[in-house]
C-alpha cells in the first residue's frame, strides 16, 4: 500500500547527538513517519511552529536553547499549547526544579535514554498519534 506524504504523520526530534538523532530517524522513518530533524531547541522550536508535527521527540540538554525553555515557550503558542511532545533524555527526573518545569510544561511522556529502544519509541509515537487521532 502506498500511503501519500500529505497522509503519513510527521514527528519532529529535538536532539543534538547527530547519531542518536540519525538513529532514530532511520527508525522512524521505516516505520512509515515522516521525520523532521532540529540540533537544537531554536531550530526546533522554529521548525515545530511551522511545520506543526504529529508528535516531538526533545532532548532536554541542548545547545542554543534546551528543551525546557523549548517546552515553555511552545506551549505559549496555540498550536503548540497541546503538542505532543515525548522528553527524551538522560536526566532523571529527580531535581526538584526539573521536576517543576517538566510538571509545568506536561510533556506526553517523559522517557529516560538508556532505558528505551529505538523500536520502543517507535511504538511509542505511534501510540500518541494514535490516540490524538480519536481526541
Amino acid at each position: 500500500m502506498i500511503v501519500s506524504k500529505e497522509n503519513q504523520n510527521r514527528v519532529l526530534v529535538v536532539e543534538d547527538d547527530e547519531l542518536l538523532a540519525r538513529v532514530l530517524k532511520t527508525k522512524l522513518s521505516g516505520g512509515g513517519l515522516i521525520v523532521d530533524l532540529a540540533q537544537n531547541g531554536e531550530i526546533g522550536l522554529q521548525m515545530a511552529i511551522k511545520e506543526k508535527p504529529d508528535a516531538i521527540i526533545l532532548d532536554l540538554l541542548m545547545p542554543k536553547m534546551d528543551g525546557m525553555t523549548f517546552l515553555k515557550t511552545l506551549r505559549k503558542d496555540k498550536w503548540g499549547e497541546k503538542a505532543p511532545v515525548i522528553i527524551f533524555t538522560n536526566l532523571s527526573a529527580s531535581n526538584k526544579d526539573l521536576v517543576h518545569g517538566v510538571i509545568e510544561g506536561a510533556p506526553v511522556y517523559y522517557l529516560i535514554k538508556s532505558e528505551w529502544t529505538p523500536k520502543d519509541i517507535l511504538e511509542k509515537v505511534r501510540e500518541i498519534i494514535q490516540k490524538n487521532k480519536v481526541k
